[in-house]
This record gives structure tokens, sequence and C-alpha cells, in this order.
């Protein structure tokens, strides 16, 4: 696969995880647009990954993206901050720092392996789509529940944060609407065709890696960015790769 643009660096490598990114601009040209990814560890060994998408595919957007993603990463890793604190943080350092960027973000943190798995918290902005976790036994599910605002439009927060647990053989999919939607076709039309059930439930789980994804869901010439973020847990009998 391409490596990712300088802006998205590759993911960290994490014992019992296996991280797998993508992103794919709707102007090649341009290398980078509005949607971004990020990974990174906290001292205490959890990890937070996080996929958002700024309005626009030009370059004002991805320079808006920038300084977006820097200041969602360095907030969330300076106060140790779960999702939903760390979204409320950025917002406040944004309008503060006078940043003019529209965006839907949606964070995730996976904890360290427990008696009852990984426990992982996540939030979303409103307008972001879900996230969808696919468990060990095939089955995949939206992780759907009331958004929060979205960043840039001044509501504040507190928002929501809502917690669940991923054990061995599990995959975490965040991503941008670019995966998805289609122009001649709703966005939940075909968000219930694919991580429901059919061929997205098969391509997000083990031995699947992005570049499948991305082939069987995004058609050539595709005039949106797209970007994802793949964490699989690790376990007997599985193999690596996301």
């Amino acid at each position: 696969p391409a490596p990712p643009p300088p802006a998205l660096p590759p993911p960290p490598r994490r014992p019992g995880l296996t991280i797998d990114v993508r992103y794919r601009p709707a102007v090649p040209e341009v290398h980078v647009g509005g949607d971004w990814y990020d990974a990174f560890v906290h001292p205490d060994g959890e990890t937070t990954v996080v996929v958002g998408d700024v309005t626009g595919h030009d370059v004002a957007a991805a320079a808006h993206m920038g300084h977006l993603r820097g200041v969602l990463r360095s907030v969330a890793f300076a106060t140790d901050a779960g999702p939903a604190e760390a979204l409320d943080a950025a917002e406040r350092t944004a309008e503060g720092l006078g940043l003019q960027a529209l965006s839907t973000v949606a964070v995730a943190r996976v904890g360290i392996p427990g008696p009852a798995g990984r426990r992982a918290g996540w939030g979303a902005s409103a307008g972001h789509v879900p996230p969808v976790v696919r468990r060990a036994d095939g089955t995949a599910h939206l992780l759907t529940a009331r958004p929060s605002p979205m960043l840039g439009v001044g509501l504040g927060g507190p928002r929501a944060e809502h917690a669940m647990s991923l054990g061995p053989g599990d995959t975490l999919l965040l991503y941008t609407d670019g995966l998805v939607e289609r122009r001649a076709r709703s966005l939940r039309a075909v968000l219930a065709a694919r991580p429901g059930r059919g061929a997205a439930r098969g391509a997000v789980g083990r031995g699947r890696r992005g570049d499948a994804l991305l082939a069987e869901l995004v058609p050539l010439g595709s005039q949106d960015d797209v970007a994802l973020v793949m964490v699989h847990v690790d376990g007997e009998g599985t193999a690596a790769g996301a």
C-alpha cells in the first residue's frame, strides 16, 4: 500500500493490538484533504484512535484539518482525557486560538487487557457516521447513540461518552462517510446494507486489512475523502492484521 501523507503518520505498534489506518484523498494531486485519522498511546498504556472530517476537500480544508488534529491530539495526551472530555477541551482550545474549523469527529480510547477484556470508551459528534464493532464470531454492529454537537459550532459540552468491551478477535472500525456514502443512495441505506451484514461483515475482521475494505466499498473516481482506523484485538489463533 502507498505510504500515508506526511501529515498523517503511521499508527503506533501496541502489544496485543493491530492498528491499521488508511487515507484516500478526494483530489489525489493535493495528497491530503479534510479527513484525517490519528492514533497515539497514553502514559498508562491505553490507546486513543481518532477519525475526523473537516468541511471541504481543498488546501484550506487540509490546513484546518492539520490544526484541529494537532489540538485534539495535544489536549487528549496532556490531560489524559477520555473521548468526551478530549472533544470538549479541543473545541475550547480551538475557539480560544481562533481556529475556524467545522468538523465531525469520532474518538475511541482502548484500554489495557483486563478480566473482562479491554474497556473501550467512545464518543462521536453530530453528523459523523457511527463506529462499527465486529465481534470474533463474525457479527457486526453499529455503535449508535445520541450524538454530541459538531466541533466548531460553539454549542459546547459536556459531551456524552459511551463504553463497551473488546475481546480477542474483535475489531473496532472508525471511518469517515466517504467509505460508505454514495451519491445515488442514502447513507442510511448503505450503512444498513454494509456493516450490519453482507460484505463488510467479513471485511471488517480477521485477515482483511484496510486495503480490502477500501477496494470493496469505495469505487474508483470517488469524489470524497476517506479515512479509517481499524483496531483489532489480537488473540490466540488470530492472524496479525485487522
